[in-house]
């Protein structure tokens, strides 16, 4: 299959921009129970090092041990801060020695209290965890997971942000812009993420923009923001406007919310994001009800309105994978396998001719068929059947995540 693919700018990446809060943790004095190569104070210097480098590490068993106290980081104030986002800036990203859970604490009443967890952080560079507004002098981390690959203890690091949460009624912002605003050239929306970073529930607000300096048309958006940490949405991507995107151009996009509520924003420190924005792949690429044989891929469009999917075996070359056209911002993948792995990539195909930066891959895996029970054979060279299977990889999966009902021969 020949594609023609538009160049779309000087950069073919997949990032976004967004709003930062005020970062809270250089004031703060940081302790661990152990720091090595660097001192403790490197993980609050502002010092983000470089992707690949360590700063300093914890000393931990393999894996970690999960007793809260034994392994931890810990800030300390001199007076009491709200705060309700951290960003970890990893050492390594897939690699290696890359925390990717840990329990969060804060100390009241003469006792470390719970007051939130996270877990499954991708294997990034950089991962940012939000969490319900916590107000206190000390905060730790403790109870690390370090799940791979790689070595799966001494967790190490670049430094960690702490972001300080607003404590303003009605409070709004723009959180974040991709840079891939549009997928084809010609007239396409501009869309950003807002946030509700206040302590009011809020449905309404409007978000100013400009364009290379040139002022457009303010929104007016009416949708319904909870407040963060609850389990209704507190954020929402919305449609600006409109720009005519033109092929190999980079833009100055800044976009800033005013009136949540209809009243004024007293806490403006985090209501601006700007980016550079240009024509790219669609955008947020994900998969759902995954099954056994089939799962479903969504995508935000960015403008377009026709698409191609194309999926294989984890780490398929792309062209010789499995075409399917899509008039919508998703489709359900049908014909897979059980208990086998998937890369899936998408891209849009443009008017009159051409097409554009491809998403993905993303990888899925997916599920059982049924329970396990009975005779099978083990033959790489037989495709998969309810009485084969075709790696040993795809066996263990089986016998882990299908259940077994009764006696099983290979």
């Amino acid at each position: 299959m020949k594609r023609i693919l538009l160049m779309f700018g000087m950069i073919a990446m997949w990032i976004s921009a967004s709003a930062q809060k005020p970062n809270i943790a250089p004031s703060a004095t940081v302790t661990a129970s152990s720091c090595n190569t660097g001192a403790c104070s490197t993980l609050n210097d502002l010092n983000l090092g470089t992707c690949g480098t360590q700063s300093m590490w914890i000393s931990t068993s393999s894996p970690p041990s999960s007793v809260p106290g034994v392994n931890y980081i810990e800030w300390n104030w001199t007076s009491p801060q709200s705060f309700d986002e951290m960003v970890i800036h990893h050492a390594n990203n897939a690699t290696a020695r890359h925390l990717s859970g840990a329990t969060m604490q804060m100390y009241s009443g003469g006792n470390w209290v719970t007051v939130g967890s996270f877990s499954n952080l991708a294997p990034n560079c950089s991962n940012t965890i939000s969490f319900s507004r916590v107000t206190t002098n000390r905060f730790r981390i403790t109870s690390f997971q370090v799940n791979g690959p790689g070595q799966t203890s001494n967790p190490n690091f670049r430094e960690i942000e702490i972001l300080r949460a607003s404590t303003a009624p009605n409070d709004v912002g723009v959180s974040m812009i991709d840079t891939a605003q549009a997928v084809c050239p010609g007239l396409s929306p501009v869309n950003v993420t807002i946030q509700n970073y206040g302590t009011n529930q809020v449905d309404s607000l409007i978000v100013n923009w400009s364009m290379n300096g040139v002022l457009q048309t303010p929104a007016t958006v009416v949708v319904s923001l909870d407040t963060l940490g609850t389990a209704n949405p507190s954020s929402a991507r919305v449609t600006i406007g409109t720009y005519n995107f033109a092929l190999a151009t980079n833009y100055a996009l800044v976009a800033w919310t005013t009136m949540p509520n209809g009243v004024a924003d007293t806490s403006t420190f985090n209501d601006s994001a700007s980016a550079i924005v240009h024509l790219g792949a669609p955008t947020g690429l994900t998969a759902s009800n995954v099954g056994a044989y089939d799962a479903t891929v969504s995508w935000y469009g960015n403008g377009g309105t026709a698409f191609s999917v194309e999926w294989g075996p984890t780490g398929f070359t792309q062209g010789t994978g499995t075409v399917v056209a899509a008039s919508d911002t998703f489709k359900v993948v049908t014909g897979l396998q059980p208990l086998t792995s998937y890369d899936i990539y998408v891209w849009a195909n443009c008017v009159p001719v051409g097409t554009s930066l491809i998403a993905g891959p993303i990888t899925i895996t997916t599920g059982c068929p049924g329970n396990i029970s009975g005779t099978y054979t083990l033959n790489p060279g037989l495709p998969y059947s309810a009485t084969n299977f075709t790696s040993f990889t795809q066996l263990a999966l089986a016998l882990n995540v299908c259940g077994i009902t009764g006696p099983v021969t290979v």
